[in-house]
């Protein structure tokens, strides 16, 4: 195992563009594909997978174009109603263009399903920034961040390349999603993670923890991220008491801690042998990811971790009940079933969309009145 592929070091690299993404935030305002996309660049680029960076930037643009000339031409929607329909276009546009030519086929397995997911979700989160923020700061924030890690991360990658490996894969990678079927349970944990957010106010450790918890873990190992994402959000309830913090930075905060904390635990329990913990570390970034979203969407305003553990249990288990589906009578079937779940709670979501918007005018109301 040579540095440029041993999962430890990507780990690392994972925590340091976080922790970039969030001084570039802190000090600039600025952000360029949310807190992954330069970390995801970075690793696109130190591996080599110039192809997969050119459809990103193709479905990037036209996510972007679908954003700015259909659907906000439309409709006014809120920024949240507009960040889940940026991430569900860039997965179709993904999806569709995969069916034409499979631009990221090759992936590499020691970065697996993240690798994978974030080829979809990316060019989501980066046409989300663009259409609020503009072409040239997206891009500047992004450049920044993975310059950065790169500049970073090359050189320690280097320095390190006669160090034993930092994780060895004594257990077998076990692929609970059939990799036919990655592409329909990223679109599942989309439509069913927003669902659950819109309709019920659940979150579910971003719209990729829930799905990451079925790719690889058990129940066993479900409560111990359960428990080490509640850690985290724990430290950082206690460090917003002595330092003001804006929403966006307790989120960057918690994927950076709950990353921290999922790597320590996974060393140290697959060194003691502990099976579940050896069948996780032997995937790169998918359990750095699920404690550190699963914590970040604790921390989130009108959140907290019961809501977000009864969310990501309920995600998990309809994103399970569709690959099932798919599995078991095919893909239409499977389709049919998303499209039934959107549809049964429409009008709720509707419901709730509108008495938002009446408090929102009568608060605007009762202002004007204080404020002639």
């Amino acid at each position: 195992m040579t540095a440029f592929t041993d999962p430890a070091l990507f780990r690392f690299l994972f925590v340091v563009s976080v922790a970039i993404a969030f001084a570039v935030y802190t000090r600039f305002h600025l952000v360029g594909g949310g807190s992954v996309a330069g970390g995801y660049l970075a690793i696109l680029v130190i591996t080599g997978q110039w192809q997969t960076v050119l459809g990103v930037a193709l479905v990037t643009g036209i996510t972007l174009s679908v954003l700015r000339g259909a659907i906000l031409r439309l409709v006014a929607l809120p920024r949240s109603a507009i960040f889940s329909l940026a991430v569900l276009t860039s997965a179709l546009t993904t999806v569709m263009l995969l069916a034409l030519s499979p631009y990221i086929g090759a992936v590499s397995g020691f970065v697996g399903v993240s690798i994978a997911f974030g080829a979809f979700v990316v060019p989501g989160l980066l046409a989300y920034d663009v259409s609020h923020q503009g072409v040239a700061r997206t891009m500047l924030a992004l450049g920044a961040v993975a310059g950065g890690t790169i500049g970073i991360c090359v050189p320690a990658f280097l320095l390190m390349q006669g160090l034993p490996a930092g994780t060895e894969d004594v257990a077998p990678v076990i692929e609970r999603i059939p990799a036919g079927l990655l592409p329909y349970g990223i679109i599942a944990a989309i439509v069913i993670g927003g669902v659950l957010r819109f309709t019920f106010g659940l979150r579910s450790g971003g719209f990729i923890g829930a799905l990451f918890i079925i790719e690889f873990f058990t129940l066993t190992a479900f409560i111990t991220v359960i428990a080490a994402a509640v850690v985290t959000h724990a430290l950082v309830v206690v460090y917003g008491r002595y330092v003001v913090v804006s929403p966006r930075q307790r989120g960057m905060l918690a994927l950076i801690l709950g990353a921290l904390i999922a790597w320590g635990s996974l060393y140290w329990a697959s060194a003691l042998g502990w099976a579940p913990a050896m069948e996780a570390n032997a995937y790169t970034l998918s359990p750095l990811l699920a404690v550190g979203l699963i914590a970040a969407d604790m921390s989130r305003p009108r959140s907290d971790a019961p809501r977000t553990i009864v969310g990501t249990a309920i995600a998990a288990l309809g994103i399970a009940a569709g690959i099932w589906l798919s599995e078991s009578l095919g893909l239409v079937a499977g389709a049919l079933y998303l499209v039934a779940v959107a549809v049964l709670v429409t009008p709720a979501a509707i419901s709730i969309a509108r008495s938002q918007a009446a408090a929102a005018e009568a608060g605007r109301e009762r202002l004007g009145t204080i404020i002639p």
